[in-house]
């Protein structure tokens, strides 16, 4: 089966210009291509029960996220870096496309995940970015490039969409 994963695609985490452009170009890539996929999975980041989040990271500003901008069902919510549930009815011959933020926390950890798990990823590098800005998303891509070498598919996103088509 082929899904998209969507990381924490909220406002919230939209930070300067560049990540305006990945929000938009992720918005119109779902919009666009979501039927190319058997099922769209999204995580969404709610401050909660995490403590380390406040304790360690100092981190506790999305207590009411605002309203997704795209079609959704069954949000996985969570409050650290990705949801305990996203390993659910995946398969090691099932492909999933990463797309979201923060290139360097839950979009990482979101790949960590699914590696582990022997899932057949691609981190589609056009449809990710840090709240952190360029040095962070940097760091996190550099950090992917080398634990998931070929997983990570550098084009850009609505040329990779088309291809999909095909």
């Amino acid at each position: 089966m082929r899904y998209l994963l969507i990381v924490d695609l909220q406002k919230e985490f939209v930070k300067d210009r560049e990540g305006r452009k990945v929000y938009d170009k992720c918005i119109k890539f779902i919009n666009t291509y979501r039927q190319w996929y058997d099922k769209i999975i999204t995580e969404v980041y709610v401050n909660g029960n995490n403590i380390n989040m406040q304790r360690l990271v100092n981190y506790n500003q999305v207590y009411d996220p605002k309203l997704l901008e795209f079609e959704f069902t069954d949000p996985l919510i969570h409050s650290g870096y990705t949801n305990e549930k996203l390993l659910e009815g995946l398969m090691p011959s099932d492909q999933v496309d990463i797309i979201g933020f923060d290139t360097d926390a839950c979009v990482l950890a979101a790949a960590f995940r699914l590696f582990d798990h022997n899932v057949n990823l691609r981190i589609l590098v056009d449809g990710v970015w840090s709240s952190g800005g360029k040095k962070m998303h940097e760091a996190g891509l550099a950090c992917m490039k080398r634990q998931f070498a070929k997983a990570v598919i550098s084009t850009e996103l609505m040329r990779y969409g088309k291809s999909l088509e095909r």
